[in-house]
């Protein structure tokens, strides 16, 4: 972990540093799929001890170069590393298909309150259903989480060849007007 750590850093630094206008990053995203629906696939005490801390190298190296947030992207039941992770210097998270194993985003917001932010969390099962289980998943998921803030919401799921443009329109659509009316735009 420590050589990986040392590699992304020479690379962090080497695209970040480059000559001309900084470039514009607003967040780092990490890819983590170490859950299984009944919780983490490594235990958090041998996390913290052998992932941590190349974790906090990376993420310090990304702070130096100006980038304050910090999304793991995981899937399943990980709420028993969120901890680890928010000690690590990580404020984000973007779980696929969280809600399935009992890990929705309102769940993560009253354990970890709005310093932990949250990015996805839409069911795409009500997506695809349309009607009312996604004026449902709207109005009791997505809206209390825009109105308390630190929330970017889409799907929890990546848009598959199951979903026809026509449905994923009709979402975001519907999306869309709840975002325009928790922020009066």
């Amino acid at each position: 972990m420590d050589h990986y750590a040392t590699g992304l850093e020479r690379l962090i630094s080497r695209a970040l540093e480059s000559e001309g206008p900084a470039p514009a990053v607003d967040y780092a995203l990490y890819y983590e799929p170490i859950g299984s629906n009944h919780g983490p696939v490594l235990a958090p005490a041998m996390y913290r001890r052998f992932v941590a801390p190349a974790l906090r190298r990376v993420i310090d190296c990304l702070r130096r170069h100006g980038i304050a947030y910090h999304f793991i992207w995981s899937a399943g039941r990980v709420d028993a590393l969120i901890p680890v992770w928010l000690d690590c210097g990580i404020n984000g998270v973007a779980l696929n298909r969280g809600a399935e194993c009992g890990l929705g985003y309102g769940v993560l917001r009253r354990a970890f309150g709005r310093e932990l932010r949250l990015m996805g969390g839409v069911s795409w099962q009500a997506a695809l259903e349309g009607g009312p289980a996604l004026e449902r998943e709207l109005a009791q998921n997505a809206r209390p989480l825009l109105e308390q803030g630190g929330y970017i919401p889409h799907l929890d799921d990546t848009v598959r060849v199951y979903m026809p443009f026509d449905v994923f329109r009709h979402y975001r659509e519907h999306l869309d007007a709840v975002i325009s009316d928790v922020y009066g735009a």
